[in-house]
């Protein structure tokens, strides 16, 4: 499925409507980089320990979330990361993994995705 949208890297303005992927975080890799997407992510626990997923917002507030299955721990099976938040997770035991899916609405293209670098970041957000 597809949709037209406002935002595109070709001469056309079709795009996936969605999609997903999978992302691990092992005892090797523990936590991702920072990175934004001019779209919604949502995150879901898919298996193994949780993991704190921390979003910097436009306005320089930050909120962290632990994505896992122990709800009676207050832990979420999902969480939204918001268009245009800087996000980064990493394992909260690292001796164990944790597997997520990612989903993005429309689909995720390269040119809506921007990778942290520390110069920048430490310009936009000194609080942090």
């Amino acid at each position: 499925t597809t949709v037209t949208t406002d935002r595109h890297h070709t001469d056309t303005p079709v795009r996936s409507a969605g999609t997903s992927i999978f992302f691990l975080l092992t005892p090797d890799s523990p936590c991702a980089m920072l990175c934004k997407n001019k779209s919604e992510i949502m995150h879901v626990w898919c298996g193994g320990s949780a993991q704190e997923h921390t979003f910097i917002h436009p306005d320089g507030s930050r909120t962290a979330h632990v994505l896992g299955p122990r709800v009676d721990q207050g832990q979420s099976p999902q969480v939204l990361c918001p268009a245009g938040a800087w996000k980064t997770s990493r394992l909260l035991d690292e001796t164990k993994y944790s597997l997520i899916t990612e989903v993005v609405h429309p689909g995720w293209e390269l040119c809506d995705f921007e990778m942290g670098r520390t110069d920048k970041l430490l310009e936009l957000f000194p609080q942090h």
